[in-house]
């Protein structure tokens, strides 16, 4: 599964927790729907390598340093997986399992 039909598949979900402050800026609807399809990107083969090299690197001093380890690590991964990962789309994942770690979405508590 690719990541945009990742998105378009995980459309459907609706069990995701969405910070205060992420609805504040894009709205209830668009917030929602940004969390549930972001969680569907993350739950891809190079979506998951991302949160993990995100996981691993969240000690590191500054958030340039952080993304560079990361989007290293990622691409490592990737290449080692058969994966190919460009360099836009890596830069995003790590964007979106940024803010996922940071709690601005997540799977809604049960």
């Amino acid at each position: 599964m690719n990541v945009f039909s990742a998105i378009g598949h995980f459309f459907k979900h609706v069990g995701v927790f969405v910070a205060d402050a992420f609805i504040k800026i894009f709205g209830p609807d668009a917030a929602h729907n940004f969390a549930v399809a972001a969680e569907g990107v993350l739950e891809t083969e190079l979506g998951k390598l991302a949160w993990t090299a995100v996981n691993e690197v969240k000690g590191l001093a500054t958030g340039t340093e952080k993304q560079a380890a990361a989007f290293t690590k990622i691409m490592s991964a990737a290449a080692t997986a058969g994966l190919d990962a460009k360099a836009s789309i890596v830069n995003m994942l790590i964007e979106i399992a940024v803010q996922k770690l940071n709690g601005m979405f997540g799977p809604a508590a049960l």
